[in-house]
């Protein structure tokens, strides 16, 4: 009986002994299992995210040129939408920021509401006519401190400077005639004055003429000369205020330089018959040798003579003369209103056609 005791106890100890060996192959292979597992999801992970590469790759490479296209018309609407903003609604014209847009559409299209009552000039608010009116007073002037001319602007006294004081190159040339200027305004008007094409009746004398504002506006000074009560005691000239009386006594003292001599004279018109007579090229007759300043209208009027033509003749009564000034002079003498003259003679082919036939015969 003991024996089986001990038998029995013997066999549970062994297998107690064996239990854990057991318990850790299961362990083993679990482990074993969880780690497969865990390889074989990575390996799938891998797979599948290589495939998603593939596709988006074939995606990319299937949509990528409608995306460009797409991308190129987005950035072409934009650019059409920013020079839209900065182009004005008016003249077109394109500028760098819309507050520049703003400021000329102010400045140039802008209905100026407030208009100066003792010149033409006019403005888009109050405070800007007050500021304009100041400079209608006699004491409000910018004066030039070399030769103490005075402007009522700053920016003419600016021009005046730069066209009288400074060495700065003449750069603004004349296409026509190649006329230089150093200030980009008296090219301007240069070119409205002696290349504009364009033919305007006065409605003052009846003259055709191509710088219409300039010739109407002596005719107005002519007419407010009478009322003008500062004269100048060297010439017959008359002027508004003192300050321009000022100005012109200046110039009687300085007197006008001619840049091509250096000679000097007492008036402005004495110093453009003096560049006419001796610095530009005349030009001679070639029946009778007789010298011109210039080939213009007493040139070919002249040449009329020689072959007894009378190209002016007035519309009213029928009498030829050989000078448009005789015409206007005789057109006076009939009793108005008068009908403005249009009829345009052309004096300088008739002038060449007499020259071809004399020098000819």
């Amino acid at each position: 009986m003991h024996d089986g005791v001990v038998e029995t106890t013997s066999k549970k100890s062994v297998r107690k002994r064996h239990s854990p060996a057991k318990g850790d192959r299961k362990k083993r292979l679990r482990e074993r299992t969880k780690k497969k597992s865990r390889e074989e999801l990575h390996i799938e992970k891998e797979a599948d995210e290589e495939l998603l590469n593939e596709e988006e790759i074939k995606f990319v490479e299937m949509s990528s040129p409608e995306d460009t296209s797409q991308n190129e018309e987005k950035k072409d609407v934009d650019q059409v939408l920013d020079e839209v903003r900065t182009a004005c609604p008016f003249c077109l014209k394109h500028f760098e920021h819309e507050k520049h847009l703003k400021r000329h559409i102010v400045a140039s299209h802008q209905k100026r509401a407030y208009k100066c009552d003792k010149c033409r000039a006019s403005c888009h608010t109050k405070q800007n006519l007050e500021k304009h009116r100041k400079s209608h007073s006699d004491d409000y002037f910018f004066e030039c401190d070399i030769c103490h001319l005075k402007y009522k602007r700053k920016i003419t006294l600016k021009q005046h400077h730069v066209r009288a004081h400074s060495d700065a190159a003449a750069q603004f040339i004349c296409d026509s005639c190649g006329q230089s200027f150093k200030v980009k305004v008296d090219l301007l008007v240069h070119i409205k004055r002696k290349h504009n094409t364009d033919v305007h009746i006065c409605r003052y004398c009846g003259k055709s003429v191509t710088d219409l504002h300039s010739h109407e506006w002596k005719h107005k000074k002519r007419a407010e000369m009478a009322n003008l009560k500062f004269s100048c005691h060297l010439c017959i000239k008359k002027f508004q205020n003192q300050t321009r009386l000022d100005n012109h006594l200046l110039l009687h003292k300085q007197g006008y330089k001619c840049t091509e001599c250096n000679v000097v004279v007492t008036s402005s018109r004495q110093l453009e018959y003096h560049k006419n007579r001796v610095h530009k090229p005349g030009t001679t007759c070639p029946i009778c040798k007789k010298v011109f300043v210039s080939r213009g209208n007493k040139f070919y009027q002249h040449v009329l003579t020689h072959a007894g033509i009378r190209p002016y003749n007035c519309d009213i009564c029928g009498e030829d003369f050989t000078q448009r000034s005789s015409l206007f002079r005789h057109r006076k003498n009939h009793p108005g209103p008068l009908p403005p003259y249009t009829s345009q003679i052309p004096i300088a082919g008739l002038a060449k056609n007499v020259l071809q036939k004399l020098l000819k015969l």
